[in-house]
C-alpha cells in the first residue's frame, strides 16, 4: 500500500504507549486510533473527518460501536460521579433515532476516536498515568473538554466491534485488572470535574446532548429535505441555528412518520433528533412522555399549528410557542382567487385569515418570511408579536463566468401550485417573444412532482430536467433564472437560492416581494409578457449588466441571506 509505515515495535509497549509511540512519528492533519478487534464499515471514515469541517470547535469524535449481531454496543460514553462508566444504549437496537444523531458526550471509546494531531501533541497523548491501559481514551476526553473543545458522539460513522477479544471481560486477572484500579487513579485526577456528574444509574437524560439544556420540539407537515423545497431549507436551517444556541432539538412531522432518506440524515449530522418510523405512531404518544421537560415547541405552518396546538396546551403547557408560517397561508389562496376569479376560494381565503390570525394570538410569537407580511399583521392586530426571518442558506457564490453559461432555468417544487401556474404562465406568454429573438437558447424547468401537464410542455426549446438534488448544479450552468410567480405569499426560494448562487433572476413583483432587493441593481422585476422577455433578451446578451446583477445579487445574500446575517436576529427571538 503506498505510503503505508508499518512499525514494529522491539517489545510489546501495551496499548498505552503503542499510541503514543505511533503517534509521535505520524505525519497526517489527523490521528485516529482504531482497535484491532474491529470491523469497519462503510463511510466509517469520511464521516469521522468530515465532521470537523461541519460542526464548529471540535475536539475529539468518536465512532458507533455495533457488536458483531447488530446490536448497539455505545452510542457514545457515560462516566458517573464515582467515575464507573456506562455504553450508552448498550444492547439497544442500534437503528432507534435516539441513537442515530450528533451530539456531545463524556467520551467515546477508544475503539475508534479520532482527533487534530496538533491537539494531540498539545495534549501529549495518552496520560501515561493510566499506564497500561484503561481510562486513557476518558482522560483524554476531559482534557479535550477542558481546553473549551467538543468531544461528539457521530453516529454517521459505524465499527463492528469484537469486545472483549483483546483481552477478555475479567476485570479480577490479566490486563482487565488494570481497569478498576485506573478507575480510582480517573476519579482521584477528575474529582471536582465528577462531582457535576450523575451519580451512576440509568436516567432518561444520558440519550441526550450533555451540552444542551433547554429542550425544543419542531413539528413541519413533513420532515424537511433541503434539496425538495423552500420550506425544508427554512424548517432545517431553523432547527440547526436552535441547536447551535444551546437547545437539544427533536423534530417530527405531523402525521407521515416516514424516513426521508438524506433530507433525515442532514438533520441528525447537524445535531437534530429526528422522530420517523417505526419508532414512532403518533406525536401525541411522544408528547405524553416527553412534553412535561420542553422549554419551547416551533409549529411551522397554519395546519400544522391548528392540528398540534391542542396538544401542546395539554403536553406541554410551560413551553414558549413560535408559529412558524412560511408564508401567510390565506394571502397565497386569496392572491389566487383573484387571479382566477374565483369566488368560492375568496370565501376560503376569508375564512383561513381569521384562523390563522386566530393562531398567532394563541402563540408567544409569530415569524414571518417577508417584511410586507410583518407589516400586513401588524395592520390586522397590533398585538400580535412578530419577527421576520428571512430564507436564510450557505451562500456559495458563483463558479463559472458569463461566457461558460447558457440558457435560463426556472426552478421549483410542483406539488405548489403558484409554480404550475408561473410555468404555463412563462411558456404561453413570455418565451414565445424570447425565442423570437434570441437563437439556440433553451428554457429548462427543475423540480420535484412535476405534474403532466407541465411534461407536455417539452419541445425543442423546452426541457423538463426533474428533479436536481444539489442547487450548486441547478445555477452553476444557466446564464439567467426566472421566477415569473403570478400568486404567492412569503419569499421565494428560488430567488433567494438564485442571489446566494450568482445567478440574475428576472422575476414578477410578487416573485421579488419581502426580501428587500433593490431593482435594476440586485435584481430585475418584470410585469407585463413583453416586457419579461425584452429583460431576459438584453440580459442574456449583455455581459456588464450580467456581471453587475451577479456581483450585487451576491453580496446583498452575504449581507442578508446568510446565517451569520441572522443569528442576532435569531437570539433576539428566543431571548
Amino acid at each position: 500500500v503506498s505510503g503505508l509505515r508499518y512499525i514494529k515495535n522491539k517489545e510489546n509497549l501495551g496499548f498505552l504507549r503503542s499510541c503514543n509511540s505511533a503517534a509521535k512519528q505520524a505525519k497526517g492533519k489527523y490521528i485516529l486510533l482504531l482497535n484491532n478487534d474491529t470491523c469497519v464499515l462503510p463511510g466509517w471514515l469520511d464521516n469521522l473527518v468530515d465532521t470537523f469541517s461541519e460542526q464548529e470547535n471540535v475536539g475529539l469524535v468518536g465512532s458507533k460501536l455495533v457488536y458483531p449481531d447488530g446490536t448497539l454496543q455505545e452510542a457514545g460514553g457515560i462516566i458517573w460521579q464515582d467515575a464507573s462508566g456506562a455504553n450508552c444504549g448498550k444492547f439497544d437496537q442500534a437503528e432507534k433515532p435516539e441513537f442515530n444523531y450528533l451530539r456531545e458526550v463524556d467520551y467515546c471509546s477508544g475503539a475508534c476516536i479520532i482527533l487534530e494531531r496538533a491537539l494531540w501533541e498539545q495534549l501529549g497523548g495518552f496520560d501515561e498515568h493510566f499506564l497500561p491501559a484503561y481510562y486513557e481514551d476518558a482522560d483524554i476526553a476531559f482534557q479535550v473538554n477542558q481546553l473549551g473543545k467538543k468531544v461528539l458522539y457521530q453516529p454517521k460513522s459505524t465499527i463492528v466491534h469484537f469486545e472483549g477479544v483483546s483481552n477478555g471481560r475479567d476485570t479480577s486477572s490479566g490486563i482487565k485488572k488494570h481497569q478498576l484500579a485506573n478507575q480510582k487513579k480517573f476519579a482521584a485526577k477528575w474529582q471536582e470535574k465528577l462531582s457535576q456528574h450523575q451519580a451512576p444509574g440509568v436516567h432518561n437524560e444520558i440519550l441526550e446532548d450533555k451540552s444542551k439544556h433547554s429542550k425544543c420540539f419542531v413539528v413541519d407537515q413533513c420532515l424537511p429535505d433541503t434539496s425538495r423545497d423552500a420550506g425544508s431549507i427554512v424548517t432545517h436551517n431553523f432547527c440547526s441555528l436552535l441547536s447551535k444556541q444551546g437547545f437539544q432539538v427533536t423534530i417530527s412531522a405531523n402525521n407521515n412518520f416516514i424516513h426521508n432518506g438524506k433530507g433525515i440524515d442532514a438533520l441528525e449530522r447537524a445535531g437534530v433528533h429526528c422522530l420517523y418510523g417505526p419508532w414512532i405512531s403518533s406525536i401525541e404518544q411522544w408528547l405524553s412522555m416527553n412534553g412535561a421537560k420542553l422549554n419551547l415547541v416551533v409549529l411551522m405552518r397554519v395546519n400544522v399549528m391548528r392540528d398540534i396546538l391542542p396538544l401542546i396546551k395539554r403536553y406541554a403547557p410551560q413551553a414558549k410557542i413560535i408559529f412558524y408560517t412560511i408564508d401567510l397561508h390565506f394571502l397565497r389562496e386569496k392572491r389566487d382567487a383573484e387571479l382566477n376569479n374565483d369566488q368560492k376560494l375568496l370565501e376560503a381565503a376569508t375564512q383561513l385569515e381569521k384562523e390563522e390570525v386566530m393562531m398567532m394570538r394563541a402563540a408567544d410569537h409569530t415569524i414571518l418570511l417577508s417584511k410586507a407580511e410583518q407589516d400586513m399583521i401588524s395592520e390586522i392586530d397590533s398585538n400580535i408579536k412578530t419577527s421576520y426571518l428571512p430564507i436564510w442558506q450557505d451562500v456559495p457564490g458563483a463558479i463559472n463566468n458569463f461566457e461558460e453559461r447558457k440558457n435560463i432555468v426556472f426552478v421549483g417544487g410542483f406539488a405548489h401550485t403558484p409554480n404550475v401556474d408561473a410555468v404555463k404562465y412563462f411558456v404561453a406568454e413570455i418565451w414565445p417573444n424570447v425565442i423570437a429573438k434570441l437563437q439556440n437558447i433553451e428554457f429548462h424547468i427543475v423540480g420535484n412532482s412535476i405534474p403532466d401537464s407541465i411534461h407536455k410542455l417539452a419541445s425543442d426549446s423546452i426541457k423538463i430536467i426533474g428533479f436536481v438534488p444539489d442547487l450548486k448544479d441547478v445555477f452553476e450552468p444557466y446564464r439567467l433564472s426566472v421566477a415569473p410567480l403570478r400568486f404567492g405569499a412569503g419569499q421565494k426560494g428560488k430567488v433567494v437560492s438564485s442571489l446566494c448562487h450568482g445567478l440574475p433572476c428576472i422575476a414578477t413583483s410578487i416573485a421579488a416581494e419581502g426580501i428587500g432587493l433593490k431593482e435594476e441593481k440586485e435584481i430585475i422585476v418584470a410585469q407585463s409578457p413583453i416586457n419579461f422577455a425584452n429583460e431576459i433578451i438584453k440580459v442574456y446578451q449583455d455581459k456588464k449588466r450580467w456581471q453587475n446583477l451577479s456581483s450585487a445579487g451576491l453580496e446583498f445574500a452575504k449581507q442578508n441571506l446568510s446565517e451569520k446575517s441572522v443569528i442576532a436576529k435569531v437570539k433576539n427571538i428566543l431571548e
